[in-house]
């Protein structure tokens, strides 16, 4: 049996009880056994990989190409949420835009986001989203479609 991290949501289909406040699901939709990887969290039809080690921005960035995945584009406040209480810091898929005045960055479906605070030109996310020197080594997530079965 697969488990899911389930945030909020979705059409679950047997509950397998709770982590804290968190509830477990064992989730299919329209009989299709939908499948992350394993330790990849599944969350809003996505599936997220949150790093126990630290890297730059373009090392968090390779890995992430390496998994078949993506720096995460983390604006649904259920993942900001889960992300808030582990207390860390990660590198995520909002890339610089906008050089002159307000930092601006752009997320990986062209929708835009502006950052007043922090320093330098690459963007993190802790308790709210802030700039960051690039090559400074923090945690990553990574982001990728759930895999369906052929």
């Amino acid at each position: 049996m697969l488990i899911y991290l389930r945030i909020a949501g979705g059409e679950a289909r047997r509950d397998c009880g709770t982590i804290g406040n968190w509830r477990l699901y064992n989730q299919t939709e329209q009989g299709l056994s939908l499948r992350c990887l394993d330790l990849w969290i599944y969350i809003n039809n996505k599936c997220y990989f949150l790093s126990e080690t630290q890297k730059s921005y373009s090392e968090s960035s390779k890995d992430c190409a390496e998994r078949g995945s993506r720096l995460a584009q983390v604006k649904e406040s259920n993942m900001k949420r889960l992300v808030a209480i582990t207390g860390k810091e990660f590198w995520i898929g909002l890339s610089q835009y906008n050089t002159h005045g307000v930092w601006t960055g752009k997320w990986e479906d062209g929708s835009k986001e502006t950052i007043s605070e922090g320093v330098r030109s690459c963007a993190k996310l802790g308790s709210h989203l802030t700039r960051e020197i690039c090559y400074i080594p923090l945690y990553w997530i990574c982001e990728r479609d759930l895999d369906r079965p052929h």
